[in-house]
């Protein structure tokens, strides 16, 4: 049995003299960082409805809406809902249509990087069966990263201009996020400072 195992040096010497392999890997890293920004901006954009305003933004479980205080069941049905279906709860919210334009062609955009990239579109090693140019095939998941990456930026500045969240800058230090109701949650006694 062959080892596959290859040494630091044989690696970057292969990069070197071998602009194919290099190629090769540098598609490889282009698709795993933009899968990686899109898995990060799922999980940030659940965390960031189940943080929204419950009053405006309903989520089910089963046929109910979810109360605030059952945060367990609203993340559960957050994390089972698809991108697609969190985006809509954030839409009907009441932010604006631009914004909600936006946030629907993240979703186009990542339905196509999901669903048609890995059917259409060669993957490193395919180029010359299917035509693709290898330059075409890093730049266009490249594109999708950079896409991905400014959405997860974005995204709690707008639920923030729609009042869904409440977002409180600390300079340098970055930013904090909290539901907009979360003194009428908070029930303190009157000995509690």
């Amino acid at each position: 049995m062959e080892d596959f195992a290859i040494s630091d040096e044989s690696f970057l010497h292969r990069l070197r003299s071998d602009p194919d392999y290099a190629t090769h890997v540098l598609c490889s890293h282009y698709v795993g960082w933009s899968f990686m920004r899109l898995q990060l901006l799922e999980e940030f954009t659940g965390m960031l409805t189940h943080i929204c305003d419950e009053k405006r933004v309903k989520i089910k479980f089963g046929k109910r809406d979810v109360e605030w205080f059952e945060a367990g069941k609203r993340l559960d049905a957050i994390s089972r809902s698809t991108f697609g279906t969190v985006v809509s709860l954030l839409v009907s919210a009441g932010i604006r249509e631009r914004d909600a334009a936006y946030l629907r062609s993240i979703v186009q955009l990542r339905n196509e990087f999901v669903h048609k990239l890995s059917k259409v579109v060669p993957f490193p090693g395919e180029f010359e069966k299917f035509g693709f140019p290898r330059s075409e095939y890093m730049k266009r998941v490249y594109y999708y990263g950079k896409r991905f990456n400014r959405a997860e930026r974005y995204l709690p500045k707008i639920l923030a201009d729609a009042g869904l969240i409440v977002r409180k800058s600390f300079g340098p230090d970055g930013w904090g996020i909290s539901n907009p109701n979360i003194f009428d949650h908070l029930q303190l006694r009157d000995d509690e400072p």
